[in-house]
C-alpha cells in the first residue's frame, strides 16, 4: 500500500511540474489557474505523515505550494492552519541544512547549465531549486539565508520568463 501511494505521488509530482511552470512564469495567477494548481496541491491533503521523509518531503512540497497560493489570495488563517501541520513534522535540522547545501551548490551553477541546455529535464530541476527556496522561506528555516533566496528566485524567474517570450 505504502509503495502504491508512493508511486501514485510521484506521478503526481510529473504532472504537477506543467503547473509548477505555470507558477513560476506568471507574476500573479488568474483565478482560473489559481484554483487549479491549488486543486491538484490538494490531492494528497488526507495523507497523515507515519514516519517517512522521504514520502513527507513530497507532500510538504505540494502543501507549501498551497500556502504560496492562500498568502496570495489574502487567505492568511488557512495558510497559518497548513503550517502549523506541516510544523508539527519538520525535517530533522541535519537534513535541512543538507537539502539547502545541495540546492545552493545547483542554484549557483544553474545559469550556466540551463543556458547550455534548455531541455525540460533541466527547467524542472530549476524550478525544483526555487520550490525548495520557497519552501524553505515559507517554513522559516535559514531565516538569516532568507535574502540569498529570494535573490535566487527572483533570477529563477528572469530566466524563465525570458524563456516564455
Amino acid at each position: 500500500m505504502f509503495n502504491q501511494e508512493k508511486s501514485k505521488l510521484m506521478q503526481t509530482k510529473g504532472q504537477l511540474s506543467k503547473y509548477q511552470s505555470c507558477f513560476f512564469v506568471c507574476t500573479t495567477f488568474d483565478s482560473f489557474l489559481n484554483d487549479l494548481c491549488y486543486e491538484v496541491c490538494s490531492i494528497y491533503n488526507h495523507v497523515e505523515f507515519n514516519g517517512d521523509y522521504t514520502l513527507w518531503s513530497y507532500i510538504k512540497s505540494l502543501r507549501c505550494m498551497q500556502i504560496a497560493i492562500l498568502n496570495m489570495n489574502g487567505d492568511k488563517q488557512k495558510a497559518a492552519n497548513i503550517l502549523q501541520i506541516l510544523r508539527e513534522h519538520e525535517l530533522p535540522e541535519e537534513n535541512r541544512i543538507r537539502v539547502w547545501k545541495t540546492t545552493n551548490k545547483r542554484a549557483l551553477e544553474f545559469a550556466d547549465t540551463y543556458q547550455e541546455q534548455k531541455s525540460s529535464s533541466t527547467r524542472y530541476a530549476i524550478m525544483g531549486t526555487a520550490m525548495t527556496y520557497m519552501e524553505y522561506i515559507i517554513m522559516g528555516y535559514l531565516p538569516e539565508q532568507n535574502e540569498i533566496m529570494q535573490e535566487w528566485i527572483e533570477k529563477i524567474f528572469e530566466l524563465l520568463r525570458a524563456d516564455e517570450k
